[in-house]
């Protein structure tokens, strides 16, 4: 006897206008970050073309209405940096967090360059060859507005603070520009330019040497700016070497420049005669860098704290994470009250402990932790109301569902087959669609294993209900437009159609057992060794 099977239906109409939106808005991200790429390039090139033709020995053609080309470009550049600012940081592609980081070196590419020109003309005019050791009187300071973070009075929760690592990535760029610009500078003998370059380059390094850098493009970044300082140290050597005076004018004046630290540190010699001035102790002059530094320092504590807090963000996702998981293991063995449990318990860990971190911290949004958690959460919730109904909770559901053991178990004959809409989820906790439809995905893999253990016990109803189940889901996946790019959602698709055609082949065999009156129970359903589940 034929039993008719239910319609079961998911309709992801309003998810897929959310997904065109975003997309649209990704897409902008992309476009953007194209166009600044290109502005960024010329910019950069008009920065080395301007200081080459200051060098007399450098013979440079002429560029056609150059300063209309740069003035115009500069202001496309700001303007692109502007869109790109107000873009939410949780939702920008790589591309343009690259772009933005290419704009922070290029900025600070700049003001060296500049810096530079005036500090070569005044040390002309006043024929003197000594130079300053300080290398971040040549770093343009990161509360700069040229590089157009977004500001608020807020000084806890200032939206520039989540740039703290793109600025950082823009001054370790800058050292390989730097180190490039000292080969070309060492081409026309510009001792002073090289000079200038290695000691930005060594007291970026040395700020960077109090970071405790985790694993990441940070650390890989870092490496780098090694390699830089010993290019500039080589190009030095190597003038040197032919005929060039590194350093300043002459030995005497080396040594006179390596004994001004000390002589900074002395007292007056007016204080010095006068007994009275010789007791009153007296402090060192600030240096002129020492607003750069203490800001520098202030984003190492940032991005120390945040570490911080990011280690326990990770810890606590695992706890809640394995909630998750723990629930639905526990749904698969009819322990629905403990799976209630469980996923209330997900849902505290979530609200209290992770949603609290990323509200205060935006930037660990973005590719952290949480999003698995949220995700098997997802996967959780629907595969509990799938097998419970839409009112499931305190381990009941529907009349069908089953009843309760001794043991607080239950044995679940027929599922509900209720699949929730993205609302359902999102009114406990802030799921994106990408989350959402990942946990819609990997329900496909739990509602597979159930249909083997219906299998295992011929329940060719239950298998049939699990076939149509992935179907719908299926169906309404391929009704989307457009998949989102991020969550890796086209990945699963495979895995997906799979567990489709393996229901398919798992209720064909039964209907041969049903049709030769066999009482052979199906045990399982082999596994195509050149194909995965969605898991």
């Amino acid at each position: 006897m034929t039993t008719t099977i239910p319609t079961i239906s998911l309709d992801l109409s309003t998810l897929s206008t959310s997904i065109i939106e975003s997309e649209s808005q990704r897409q902008k991200s992309f476009d953007i970050a194209s166009q600044l790429k290109v502005a960024l390039a010329r910019a950069r090139h008009t920065c080395l073309q301007q200081y080459m033709e200051q060098q007399p020995a450098t013979t440079t053609l002429p560029l056609q209405s150059s300063t209309n080309t740069n003035t115009n470009n500069d202001d496309n550049l700001s303007s692109l940096v502007t869109q790109a600012m107000q873009i939410d940081r949780t939702r920008q592609p790589p591309s343009l967090f690259y772009a933005i980081q290419d704009h922070i070196r290029l900025q600070a590419y700049r003001h060296f360059l500049t810096r530079l020109l005036s500090t070569t003309t005044i040390q002309q005019n006043n024929h003197s060859n000594n130079i300053d050791d300080d290398g971040f009187l040549f770093l343009l300071s990161p509360s700069s507005p040229l590089y157009q973070f977004p500001q608020s009075t807020d000084n806890d929760n200032n939206p520039s603070h989540s740039y703290d690592e793109d600025y950082l990535m823009g001054i370790m760029g800058l050292t390989q520009d730097l180190s490039r610009f000292a080969i070309a500078a060492g081409t026309n003998r510009d001792v002073h330019a090289v000079t200038h370059a290695r000691n930005l380059v060594r007291d970026v390094l040395e700020y960077l040497m109090k970071f405790d850098f985790r694993n990441g493009m940070l650390r890989r970044k870092y490496d780098g700016v090694k390699y830089a300082l010993k290019t500039c140290e080589t190009v030095l050597y190597e003038l040197s070497v032919t005929g060039c005076v590194v350093g300043g004018g002459g030995a005497e004046e080396d040594c006179e420049m390596v004994e001004q630290p000390e002589k900074r540190l002395k007292k007056n010699p007016i204080e010095e005669e006068d007994p009275m001035a010789s007791n009153t102790p007296t402090s060192p002059p600030p240096s002129p860098t020492e607003g750069i530094q203490n800001e520098l320092e202030t984003i190492r504590q940032r991005i120390e704290h945040r570490d911080d807090v990011r280690e326990t963000l990770i810890k606590r996702c695992r706890d809640a994470q394995k909630k998750a998981k723990q629930a639905i293991y526990a749904l698969h063995r009819g322990d629905t009250k403990r799976a209630d449990a469980l996923l209330q318990e997900c849902e505290t860990i979530t609200k209290g402990d992770l949603i609290p971190i990323v509200e205060k911290e935006r930037s660990l949004r973005l590719g952290s932790s949480l999003g698995g958690v949220l995700e098997e959460y997802a996967e959780a919730k629907l595969f509990q109301a799938w097998i419970l109904g839409m009112d499931s909770g305190g381990g009941g559901g529907g009349d069908d569902a089953g009843n309760d053991d001794a043991d607080g178990r239950s044995a679940i004959t027929v599922p509900q087959c209720t699949l929730l809409q993205p609302h359902h989820l999102t009114a406990k906790l802030p799921l994106t669609n990408e989350e959402y439809l990942g946990g819609l995905c990997d329900l496909s893999g739990e509602v597979g294993r159930y249909a083997v253990q219906r299998g295992t016990v011929r329940d060719s109803e239950g298998v049939r209900l699990c076939l149509t189940t992935n179907r719908a889901i299926l169906y309404a996946l391929e009704m989307l437009e457009r998949l989102p790019s991020m969550g890796g959602i086209g990945k699963k698709m495979d895995p997906l159609r799979f567990s489709v055609e393996k229901l398919e082949r798992m209720c064909y065999e039964l209907s041969l057992v049903e049709a030769t009156g066999r009482s052979i129970v199906v045990d399982s359903v082999k596994e195509n060794p050149g194909r995965g589940e969605a898991d």
